[in-house]
C-alpha cells in the first residue's frame, strides 16, 4: 500500500522539514492540542490478529467455528474459545452459545465486582445481587435472556435478535446467551487488583520501559501493514498482563471441564465449555494449552494456591519519590497504549491516587511519553524509515535525545530541557 506523506516544519528546527505519514500527522496535531490527553482521541491500539473465522452450516442457520477447540480426554470434554474485540458487536459468539447450548460459559471480564472478586466465581440467571449499577445492568442482561428464551428456535432470524446485537457489545452478548440457555456465567481471568499489584510490585522502570517501546513498534506495524512480531517470553510486564492471566483462564477451564470448581457449583464433569476472551489472547491461550506449560503455573485443580495468585505489597518508598513517579508514569504510559480510559482508572483506584512526592515525576513522564517523537523513538531502523523520513534531516538524529532519555538506555526517562523541547514542538502544515 502506497504511504501518502504530508510535509511539516517544526519552528524549532527551522531547516529541518519532516516526511511523515498522514497517520503520524494525526499524532503530531493531537500533540499540538492535547499533549496529555492523546489516548481521548482515539489512538489506534494494536490488537494481534486471530485465525480467520470458518462458517459452518447447522439446522438453525449459519454458525460461526470457535478459535480454538480443546479437548479433554479424561472427562470427553470439549472447550470452544472465541477471541473479540471487546468494543464492538459480534453476534457469532451468541449465535453459537444459543445452539450449542454449553453447561458453562467462561469469561475474561466480570459481569459485575462480586463476580470478578474472585476466579471461578459463577453467576446464574435469576440470581439476587446488592443493588447498585451491577445490579442494574444484570437485570438487563436477565430480562433479555427471558426474552430470547421465548424465541424458542427461532431466535436466529428474529427482530428481538437483531436489536440485541445492535445495542450490546462483545462479552455482553455471551452473558446474555448464557443466560438465556441456563449455562453457569464463570469469570475465569485473576481479579484485576492482583494483575495491577503485581505489575506495580515486581517490574522495574526497565521492565514498563521496555514494554512500551514494543507496544509502539506493534502500532506502527499496523499502520504500515506489517505483521507484529511475537511478543518476547521473557518480557515481565507481557508476563504479568498476558501470559500469567491466560494460565489461570486455561486452569480454570480445565477444572469445569473435570467437574472441581466448588465456587462455581460445578462437582462433576461437564462436557460443553465455552470460553470468550479478548482476540488479544487467544494466540497466549492455544501456546499454553498445547505445550502445558499452563499447569507449571496453575496447581491442578488449586488454582487459588498459585504463586501468580499473590498480591505483593505496592510501596516502592526505598527508591526514591522521582524514580517512585518515574515508575508509575511509565506504568500508566505502557498502560495506555493496551486498555481504555475505564481501565486506566479502575487501576489508579486499585493502587491509589499519585503521591504528592511523585506527582511532578509522574506528570513529566506523561508529557515525554505521550509525545509522539517518544513513540517513533521506539523503532528500530528498518521500521523507523517505512514509518516516517526527513527532509533536511536525519530522523534518527532527530530522535537521538529521546531515545538517550529511556530508562531501558540507562536514561532518566526525563529531564526539565527535554520537557521545554516538547512543549515548544509545533508543527505546522505547509
Amino acid at each position: 500500500m502506497a504511504l501518502q506523506c504530508c510535509r511539516f516544519r517544526s519552528k524549532t528546527s527551522k531547516n529541518c522539514t519532516h516526511l511523515v505519514t498522514c497517520s503520524f500527522m494525526r499524532h503530531a496535531l493531537v500533540s499540538k492540542y492535547r499533549r496529555r490527553s492523546y489516548h481521548q482521541y482515539g489512538i489506534l491500539r494494536f490488537y494481534p490478529s486471530t485465525p480467520g473465522l470458518r462458517l459452518s452450516a447447522c439446522t438453525k442457520g449459519f454458525i460461526t467455528n470457535p478459535d480454538l477447540t480443546w479437548s479433554i480426554p479424561e472427562s470427553e470434554s470439549h472447550v470452544y474459545v472465541f477471541g473479540v474485540n471487546h468494543r464492538k458487536s459480534q453476534s457469532h459468539v451468541g449465535e453459537f452459545i444459543l445452539s450449542e447450548k454449553p453447561e458453562a460459559v467462561v469469561v475474561e471480564t466480570a459481569v459485575t465486582s462480586e463476580h470478578g472478586a474472585q476466579s471461578g466465581n459463577a453467576i446464574i440467571q435469576g440470581e439476587a445481587i446488592a443493588e447498585g449499577q451491577d445490579a442494574f445492568f444484570l437485570r438487563i442482561f436477565s430480562q433479555v435472556a427471558e426474552q430470547l428464551k421465548q424465541e424458542g428456535g427461532t431466535w436466529i432470524n428474529s427482530s428481538l435478535w437483531q436489536n440485541v446485537n445492535l445495542y450490546h457489545r462483545g462479552e455482553q452478548l455471551a452473558y446474555i446467551t448464557a443466560f438465556a440457555v441456563g449455562a453457569k456465567l464463570i469469570f475465569g481471568d485473576r481479579p484485576k487488583d492482583i494483575t495491577y499489584r503485581r505489575l506495580a510490585a515486581l517490574t522495574s522502570s526497565q521492565d514498563l520501559d521496555e514494554m512500551f517501546g514494543k507496544l509502539c513498534q506493534d502500532h506502527y506495524r499496523g499502520l504500515v501493514n506489517i505483521q507484529p512480531t511475537p511478543m518476547e517470553s521473557e518480557l515481565i510486564a507481557h508476563n504479568i498482563l498476558m501470559t500469567e492471566r491466560e494460565a489461570v483462564l486455561c486452569g480454570i477451564a480445565d477444572s469445569a471441564c473435570r467437574g472441581f470448581l466448588p465456587q462455581a457449583g460445578i462437582r462433576s464433569p461437564i462436557k460443553k465449555v465455552v470460553m470468550v476472551v479478548g482476540d488479544a489472547h487467544v494466540q497466549g491461550l492455544n501456546k499454553l494449552w498445547h505445550g502445558k506449560r499452563w499447569r507449571e503455573m496453575v496447581p491442578e485443580l488449586d488454582i487459588g494456591s498459585a504463586s501468580i495468585m499473590s498480591s505483593p505489597s505496592v510501596g516502592r518508598t526505598t527508591v526514591g519519590a522521582r524514580e517512585d513517579g518515574v515508575h508509575r508514569g511509565l506504568m500508566h504510559a505502557m498502560m495506555r497504549m493496551m486498555v481504555t480510559n475505564e481501565v486506566l482508572a479502575h487501576m489508579e483506584h486499585v493502587l491509589g491516587p499519585v503521591p504528592d512526592n511523585q506527582r511532578q515525576s509522574f506528570d513529566a513522564v506523561e508529557e515525554i511519553y505521550g509525545s509522539s517523537r517518544m513513540m517513533l523513538a521506539t523503532l528500530p531502523p528498518e521500521l523507523l524509515h517505512k514509518v516516517c523520513c526527513g527532509l533536511h534531516c536525519s530522523m534518527p538524529e532527530v530522535l537521538e535525545p529521546f531515545r538517550k532519555l529511556r530508562p531501558l538506555n540507562k536514561g532518566l526517562a526525563y529531564t526539565e530541557e527535554m520537557i521545554t523541547h516538547v512543549r515548544s514542538l509545533n508543527f505546522e502544515l505547509e
